[in-house]
């Protein structure tokens, strides 16, 4: 039961890093006039797909772009707009977003670093309340990630930070517009896989044999000899 207890335990600690990493933790909506435009080509030039598009809807061409995204792949989307030339004031123009950027960053990797503690310290410590306590670190840290999120998304939200910032050109704010940027209910599953470790681990002490309950006593010096 002891290595089932420090597998089980380990995984799940583990679990919440690809989590972090690929899970689709971010939701975003935007309106784009573009698209509108792009369908109304497309229409025009009667192709297929987006004459099949209208006929489903009425007629009536998308006006807004939304979907749930991961860390993942939003990271290759920072990386490919990185490849464009801005007009050289574009840190300046970020840099309302950086620090809260930074903060949340450093709040994932603490994240990452608090599953890897648990996990070593599920198979390498004597006393497995050193993985409650690295849980619940990860889950403090994991609290902080909405908020620096939102401090990001703000100044996206409020109109600050455009396309047109990110790619340099005025032209790309016929992209569209960003009405919608939020953490969704799916990166909740984070916090709770660490408190299902902290609850694992707080089930297996408690089922051991009164013996090994006395033996972890002695051994955390809970009892005098």
């Amino acid at each position: 039961m002891k290595y089932v207890y420090k597998i089980i335990a380990a995984l799940g600690a583990l679990a919440s890093i690809p989590l972090m990493i690929f899970g689709e933790n971010f939701t975003y909506s935007m309106a784009s006039a573009g698209l509108e435009a792009l369908f109304s080509i497309g229409e025009l030039l009667n192709i297929g797909s987006f004459t099949e598009y209208l006929q489903q809807h009425g007629g009536q061409a998308p006006t807004h772009l939304g979907d749930t995204t991961s860390i993942y792949e939003f990271g290759k989307l920072i990386n490919s707009i990185s490849g464009f030339e801005g007009d050289g004031n574009i840190m300046e123009e970020l840099g309302v977003v950086l620090n809260p950027a930074l903060v949340l960053m450093v709040a994932m990797v603490a994240v990452a670093i608090c599953a890897i503690a648990a996990a070593v310290c599920a198979f390498a410590c004597k006393n497995n309340r050193k993985v409650i306590y690295a849980c619940i670190a990860g889950i403090g840290f994991s609290m902080i990630i909405p908020e620096c999120f939102e401090a990001v998304a703000a100044p996206i939200l409020e109109g600050s930070i455009k396309f047109s910032t990110l790619l340099g050109t005025s032209f790309a704010d016929m992209i569209g517009s960003i009405e919608v940027l939020e953490l969704s209910s799916s990166f909740w599953f984070i916090p709770l896989v660490f408190a299902g470790v902290i609850a694992w681990t707080v089930l297996y002490n408690a089922t051991l044999p009164e013996n090994e309950k006395m033996e972890r006593k002695i051994m955390l010096g809970e009892v005098d000899l």
